[in-house]
């Protein structure tokens, strides 16, 4: 246990915060499965994990769904930091096994359920853009929530740690160009993406402005980290929903709204959409090698949207 919270006092350090809540989850439902705050790795056997594996499936979760996500996670996790330690602590060339063998090869770990579609129709879209916004401290969040989710959507999905992060130089008037967080550390381009700031939207980014130019948004200065900032724009958007009759209203259906939209209504290719949302496409891996980044088709793909969603420019 207190190597993995080493481990996560690294994350943290490091700026990887998002992580380190998953690592710590994982290592406390260790914690509370065992009933005690160390347990040797040579315990670690494959019934022992089995058995947590199965405890965590039985737990019920705040709205009394299955822990099926939760034990897929958490399993992730555990495997991740056994797999840290087997190749810290072994030494093959010299004869030292310190830990012998992997017990995690034979645990059977139920396959999460799909992640819930939570796309947006375009007239839900136009009423998030248009809410009436009373100038009070008490819709502060609700205001706040609104323009933040306007701006992901209307900058391909982009998320609420980039927003938080963005360094001031990110937007040279034109394009914001950003390093994806989520995904810089395990890319050779560093999830590098470049969006174009289209007329609908440069009213929000300009509002939204640091006003100590330090970085590109201001919610640096309202929230202590990314986490928590991600946390208030769902609270405020739960309220926005309620207003506006959107059931379960989330930060991250500015994303897929604009994925489901590109997709299904503007006609856009899937590849074009992998790469609008910096994702990597396995299949064309070798080939993004020898192709120059342009984002000139992400930029029309994104006035496509635009275009279906709030009219022509």
């Amino acid at each position: 246990m207190q190597y993995t919270r080493d481990y996560i006092q690294k994350l943290k350090d490091t700026g990887h915060s998002g992580t380190a809540v998953n690592y710590n989850c994982a290592i406390n439902s260790l914690v509370k499965f065992a009933k005690r705050e160390t347990v040797d790795v040579l315990a670690m056997t494959s019934k022992f994990v089995q058995n947590w594996i199965d405890w965590i499936g039985e737990q019920p979760t705040p709205k009394g769904k299955s822990g099926g996500r939760a034990a897929s996670l958490y399993f992730a996790c555990l495997r991740a930091m056994h797999k840290r330690a087997h190749k810290e602590f072994n030494d093959e060339e010299r004869g030292i096994i310190r830990i012998p063998f992997n017990p995690f090869a034979k645990v059977d770990v139920p396959k999460p359920k799909p992640t819930r579609k939570r796309a947006l129709t375009m007239e839900q879209l136009r009423a998030i853009a248009s809410v009436e916004r009373p100038d009070t401290w008490d819709n502060k969040r609700f205001n706040l929530s609104c323009d933040a989710f306007m701006l992901s959507f209307m900058l391909i999905g982009m998320n609420a740690a980039d927003l938080y992060d963005a360094p001031a130089s990110a937007f040279d008037g034109e394009r914001i160009t950003y390093k994806r967080k989520k995904t810089r550390t395990r890319r050779d381009d560093e999830a590098e993406i470049s969006v174009k700031v289209e007329p609908e939207v440069i009213h929000l980014v300009e509002n939204c402005r640091d006003p100590k130019g330090e970085r590109l948004f201001r919610f640096c200065r309202l929230y202590s980290d990314p986490g928590t900032f991600n946390a208030a724009l769902n609270k405020g958007l739960k309220q926005v929903g309620k207003a506006l009759g959107i059931e379960d209203l989330e930060f991250y259906a500015a994303r897929h709204s604009w994925a489901t939209i590109a997709t299904n209504e503007a006609g856009i290719d899937k590849y074009t959409v992998h790469e609008a949302l910096n994702h990597v496409d396995p299949a064309m891996k070798v080939t993004d090698i020898y192709i120059k980044k342009n984002w000139s088709n992400i930029d029309k793909a994104n006035r496509a949207v635009l275009d279906l969603v709030f009219g022509k420019k």
